[in-house]
């Protein structure tokens, strides 16, 4: 079986990655942060696993494509999609601006919709596969000081909701973990906000 992993390099989706090659799995990890990406990955190489980085920033159609083109060139059809890849800035509702709301929800939910988008499809033409999408604690209780981070987690909540309804005769499965407070760097988000995003 073949895995892609998004924000594979660190806190969740380190952990996914791990476990998945632990299993036996060919990983695909696809971070925004190239660095920390490669280290993971020669950790792992060390450890004897075959698994491959691949840069990606899941705002951006156009990369999530490639990551999807360039782990089926090298490992074949994948099996197993972990959109994991979040940031959480943290603040009041009316404190939040603009740029932050729009950097949130263009990692949290619609690079989450960019990935089915380029996965998906094939996994309902084979008629298999496992899309598991990373909420929080938060997308199911609204959360003082997170409100933003815990309303595009609601959004994740339902949309997995739907969509496993939508695919239940497909033999897709999905999948939605929702996470309380886990020791990761996504207080540290702010270290990947985009220029374009102050």
């Amino acid at each position: 079986r073949t895995a892609v992993v998004t924000g594979a390099a660190s806190g969740i989706g380190r952990a996914l990655a791990d476990s998945l090659d632990k299993a036996g799995c060919a990983v695909v990890l696809a971070d925004v942060e190239q660095d920390a990406l490669d280290a993971v990955v020669k950790e792992m190489h060390a450890e004897g696993s075959q698994a491959i980085g691949i840069a990606c920033d899941v705002r951006s159609k156009e990369e999530v494509e490639a990551l999807r083109d360039q782990a089926a060139a090298r490992f074949g059809p994948i099996d197993i999609l972990c959109l994991n890849a979040g940031v959480s800035p943290s603040g009041p509702v009316l404190e939040t601006s603009d740029e932050t709301w729009r950097w949130l929800i263009d990692v949290n939910l619609i690079g989450v919709v960019n990935g089915l988008n380029a996965f998906v499809p094939e996994l309902v033409r084979r008629g298999d596969g496992h899309v598991v999408i990373t909420g929080s604690l938060a997308g199911l209780i609204p959360t003082p000081s997170l409100g933003p981070y815990s309303a595009v987690k609601h959004a994740l909540t339902a949309l997995a909701d739907v969509l496993r309804t939508e695919l239940r005769d497909t033999g897709v499965h999905v999948s939605l973990i929702c996470p309380g407070v886990v020791r990761t760097r996504i207080a540290e988000s702010e270290r990947n906000r985009p220029t374009e995003f102050p």
